[in-house]
Formats: C-alpha cells, structure tokens, sequence
C-alpha cells in the first residue's frame, strides 16, 4: 500500500511539474516584454521653415502641402533600442544615442547626421533642427 500511495504521489508531482514551472515562470514577466515601449506612425501632411537663433524660430515661411505626405515610424523596443523611418529612410539607435523630453509635450530626439529630429509621441509635430545652418523646418499632420 505504501508503495502504491507514493506511486501516485510522484505521478501527480511529475504532471504538476510543468504547470508550476509555468505559474512560476509568469510571476517574473517584464511588463516591458511584449516587445516595445512606444511604437507609432505619423503622417505629415504640411511643412514650415524657419530660421533660427537662440531666442528660438523666427523669419518662418507660410505652411505648405506636402504631397504625398511625410511617413514617420517610430519604434522604440523594451531593451532601449529605437527604429526610426523617414519616409523610406531607416536609422537605428541604442538608447544612449537619443533623448526623451518634455516641453509642449512628451517627445524623442534624435541626432541624424548633425541634425536633430524631435518627435512629439502624440505626433502632433516633427521638427528638423539644422545648427550649422540656423534652420528648423516643422511638419504638422493638421
């Protein structure tokens, strides 16, 4: 009879085994870990330039259409890195090379190629900051 009893002991243990692995494996789930921690796409649909000095843009043209429109994606992973897409253009960072800020809103900044492109996270605005031709050129989608 003991023998029996421990029979079904060590059964119902070994069945039980790979759900407590499992329960257990759930208790430590990243809440970051489905993949990304900010995934968007915008449209532009208008673009401004202006120039700029310290107090900020000033001399700005009159907004104009852009047609087709201006196609960002962004996407930024659960490890820090981010993806960036201008329409058709694809960089990659890790999260030391780019910034989170708030100022109208939240947004991303990013250094391509001695310009800074910041993007508001609600994509209400994207802005093209070029030092060393004291320009700045903003896309709206409305």
């Amino acid at each position: 009879m003991k023998a029996s009893a421990k029979n079904i002991v060590l059964k119902t243990a070994l069945f039980l085994a790979p759900f407590f692995a499992l329960w257990l494996s759930g208790c430590a789930v990243d809440p970051d870990a489905d993949g990304n921690r900010f995934s968007r796409s915008f449209r532009y649909y208008y673009a401004e330039e202006c120039r700029y000095d310290a107090i900020g843009p000033y001399d700005c043209s009159l907004e104009k259409v852009i047609s087709p429109s201006y196609k960002v994606t962004l996407r930024i992973d659960s490890d820090g890195f981010a993806s960036l897409n201008l329409d058709g253009a694809s960089y990659y960072y890790t999260e030391s090379r780019y910034d989170e800020g708030f100022d109208d809103g939240a947004y991303y900044l990013f250094d391509l190629d001695g310009l800074d492109v910041k993007i508001y996270k609600d994509g209400s605005e994207m802005s093209v900051w070029d030092s060393w031709n004291n320009r700045v050129t903003f896309y709206y989608y409305e």
